[in-house]
């Protein structure tokens, strides 16, 4: 085991591969890249699915799976909605760690979010996941939640809080979440339900607010921007997966099914945020033009998390936020 630092945390990382294999859907985006590329530092074999063939995909999703493959991770096409596509794919790879991150996340912040097609990719190919799973010997799954899952407060979010979801994108993740942890007892198979709040970095889509911002500030730009009062959770992509690494870490300790927060744990307003990133930057911070537009209609003025769960039994912590910006500046 080698010490990683991390804020002012240490955490223990294997210093040698793990002879087994790990299997991450839905690596065709932003995150779903970024962890199959850090896994196959630890694991002897990754395989990343993707819902269509190779060739299907837009340009930056396109760069994501060519940046996996440089990475070593075996790309193959595999849909969920599909049981006889799943039972084969699972017969043949026989993972020992299975990481469910694929889901139907298109206007995931609209009342037009598609609740039928989220419940098909979301939520019903789970029974046969964890059906042929158990048969395999999988000794994990790892299932990525949502912040969305949550009920609309102005507290910090906790894991075991009462969720009542004001979108239905949530309400599709919650269903996961809840079924997962029905199949978890029925098949006696370990899980972890990581609830991912806001991720930023390299590779993330163009048309995100940080990516927007940092893109304007380089090139000596206004940007029209809302007041910028909202509170949210940012962390960073690679504090996140080094999360994720960790909850599969956690398979080994004596717990059936837990839930936790992967997240900065701070209620930052996107105005503090984006002025932390003109300051890095050493631009113009009145560049930003706050108030400029009006904010959505119906959007939360709070959504952050606790992360006191997963620092206690994760033994994990996420660098402070002017770190994790340097970090991701540095290259911009």
């Amino acid at each position: 085991m080698v010490p990683i630092l991390a804020g002012k945390e240490v955490l223990l990382i294997p210093t040698t591969r793990f002879n087994e294999t790990v299997v991450v859907t839905g690596v065709s985006s932003f995150i779903g890249m970024h962890l199959a590329c850090f896994l196959t530092d630890y694991f002897q074999r990754v395989v990343g699915t993707c819902g269509r063939e190779l060739n299907q995909y837009d340009q930056l999703r396109t760069e994501r799976l060519n940046q996996a493959i440089r990475r070593g991770v075996k790309l193959t096409s595999l849909d969920l909605t599909h049981p006889v596509e799943i039972d084969q794919f699972i017969s043949a790879e026989r993972p020992n760690i299975w990481i469910q991150h694929a889901g139907h996340a298109k206007d995931y912040t609209s009342p037009d979010y598609d609740m039928n097609l989220g419940h098909q990719v979301n939520v019903a190919p789970l029974g046969f996941i964890y059906s042929k799973l158990r048969e395999v010997g999988c000794r994990g799954i790892i299932i990525t939640g949502s912040c969305m899952e949550y009920s609309d407060t102005t507290d910090a979010c906790r894991e075991d809080d009462a969720c009542l979801p004001s979108t239905a994108y949530g309400l599709s993740k919650l269903t996961e979440t809840i079924r997962s942890c029905q199949l978890s007892m029925q098949y006696q198979i370990k899980s972890r339900i990581v609830r991912v709040f806001i991720p930023y970095g390299k590779w993330d889509a163009s048309g995100k607010l940080i990516n927007e911002v940092v893109s304007s500030l380089l090139q000596n730009k206004p940007i029209e921007l809302s007041s910028c009062i909202q509170k949210r959770d940012f962390i960073h992509i690679d504090d996140l997966v080094r999360g994720y690494l960790a909850c599969i870490e956690d398979l080994n300790r004596n717990s059936l099914y837990e839930i936790y927060n992967l997240c900065s744990g701070e209620a930052t307003t996107v105005k503090e945020m984006l002025l932390n990133i003109a300051q890095v930057l050493e631009a113009d911070p009145s560049l930003l033009q706050f108030g400029k537009r009006a904010l959505r209609t119906g959007e939360s003025l709070a959504c952050y998390g606790s992360n006191i769960k997963a620092s206690t039994y994760l033994n994990w912590k996420p660098q402070t936020r002017k770190e994790a910006l340097r970090h991701f500046l540095k290259d911009s």
